[in-house]
């Protein structure tokens, strides 16, 4: 396969990825598509996308270092496939928030944080930096919380599939849940930022 036609799947496969909850609605919910058809699209795209992703890394680590979502719709593919129901496919958001919060909560135990990371990498002067310790830390609480969030999204997720109807279902993994990251994504990007600022600012280079 050439570059062009991976790069063309590489973006049908991350629009999937970024509309599957509409994806779930319109074809199982609200037209009641047959689900080995719909499974059968999911596994294919998620093998592509697998398989170039693998590719991919050998030249592109950064690229290449996130195979779960491919691996999770794979997966969830196959179940339904099988079972031939479409309660795997409602459980994505549960595996999604899973994978993250195992992701996160990994590097309380392997620094740095994930969040100190992500911060570095916006900003690689922090490392050097007179107030690198009291960032750093402040990096580790934002993890945890990130972490309780994703146990908490996920397990509502959860809750709604195997408790709540469709519509409870569409109600908080479409809207609600997204929301919420939303804010608590931007909302922690600004406090990190005036965090980090005012540590930058209050701490006394001579100390270092």
């Amino acid at each position: 396969m050439d570059d062009k036609n991976k790069n063309i799947l590489r973006i049908l496969c991350n629009t999937i990825l970024a509309i599957y909850p509409f994806l779930i609605i319109f074809f199982l919910i609200i037209k009641i598509f047959p689900i080995r058809i719909f499974s059968l699209v999911i596994i294919a795209l998620a093998v592509f996308e697998f398989i170039f992703r693998i590719s991919k890394r050998k030249s592109d680590k950064k690229f290449g270092s996130n195979l779960w979502n491919s691996l999770v719709l794979l997966v969830i593919g196959v179940l339904c496939f099988v079972t031939n129901t479409n309660i795997a496919y409602k459980l994505f958001p549960v595996f999604i928030n899973i994978i993250l919060l195992f992701t996160f909560g990994s590097t309380l135990f392997q620094p740095p944080p994930m969040i100190y990371r992500f911060a570095v990498l916006a900003d690689k002067t922090i490392p050097k930096s007179p107030g690198a310790e009291k960032i750093a830390a402040y990096c580790h609480k934002v993890t945890v919380l990130w972490v309780v969030f994703f146990a908490l999204n996920g397990s509502i997720a959860a809750l709604t599939v195997f408790f709540g109807s469709d519509l409870i279902w569409i109600i908080y993994n479409v809207g609600v849940s997204n929301v919420l990251l939303g804010i608590l994504f931007a909302g922690e990007f600004i406090v990190r930022k005036f965090v980090q600022r005012k540590i930058s600012h209050t701490v006394d280079p001579v100390e270092e």
